[in-house]
């Protein structure tokens, strides 16, 4: 099989997420990812047993409160590229063996459909292996405030051959580290859970910016929010100073 342009990151973060890197739609309304399915398949041996590595215990009543348990789908926008449309061995794997040292091989059944478990804000790298040989073909960012349960459709091939309208492993679609965005950002007067669309619209805007076009931006909406809904002129001032300074050094 030709060897993948990059590996698809993706980001798991607020809500009942089914997104596709293709726009299509998600895990399959049907049974995968239903309210039974799930029970269903906590309960195999082999998700008990990852379970209980998780809470570092030797009894659980569910999922530890700090993971997200997932209702995932391998697809083929393009169709199934394996011999005799026999999917290898999935295997999924912790970037931080400290903070999640399990490696998850979860079943797969024929539509591609598979249960796991993921512990919040950590970075996962899927894996198909075949024989001695690993694939890599995708990196997932949990949110440290990701919901308890989730779906998940990962798109194979993961990539196209790069081009100025296809970038591989685009930048923008990595969210920068908290401590990071701490340093950088006056956030002591920003809610720290957004719940209105502006404010939502202004935490993305700052999780993601990169470039100092895009930051220079994020500081502005944050200087505009200080200025217009909060009354706060002083930290406004120095949001647009911010935002000045960036500008004046345009990537």
């Amino acid at each position: 099989m030709p060897a993948m342009a990059g590996a698809l990151i993706l980001c798991l973060t607020l809500g009942w997420s089914s997104a596709r890197a293709d726009g299509r739609a998600g895990v399959d309304a049907g049974y995968a990812g239903s309210e039974v399915w799930f029970d269903t398949m906590r309960k195999l041996p082999a998700n008990e047993a990852l379970v209980l590595a998780l809470a570092k215990t030797n009894f659980v009543a569910g999922v530890p409160f700090d993971c997200v348990e997932v209702a995932g789908t391998i697809t083929f926008p393009d169709g199934n590229p394996f011999p005799d449309q026999r999917l290898p061995e999935l295997n999924i794997s912790c970037r931080d063996q400290g903070a999640d040292a399990a490696v998850r091989v979860p079943r797969l059944d024929d539509a591609g459909h598979f249960y796991t478990v993921f512990r919040r804000g950590q970075t996962y790298e899927f894996y198909w292996k075949r024989g001695k040989d690993r694939e890599k073909f995708c990196t997932l960012q949990v949110s440290a405030d990701a919901q308890q349960r989730q779906k998940l459709a990962v798109p194979y091939p993961p990539t196209k051959a790069a081009s100025p309208g296809n970038p591989v492993d685009a930048p923008s679609e990595v969210p920068r580290d908290r401590a990071s965005i701490f340093r950088e950002y006056d956030l002591s007067g920003f809610p720290p859970n957004p719940s209105s669309a502006e404010t939502k619209k202004i935490a993305e805007a700052i999780k993601f910016a990169r470039s100092n076009s895009a930051r220079a931006e994020a500081h502005e909406m944050l200087a505009r929010y200080y200025r217009d809904a909060k009354l706060d002129n002083t930290r406004a001032a120095v949001e647009f100073k911010k935002a000045e300074a960036l500008k004046a050094n345009p990537e």
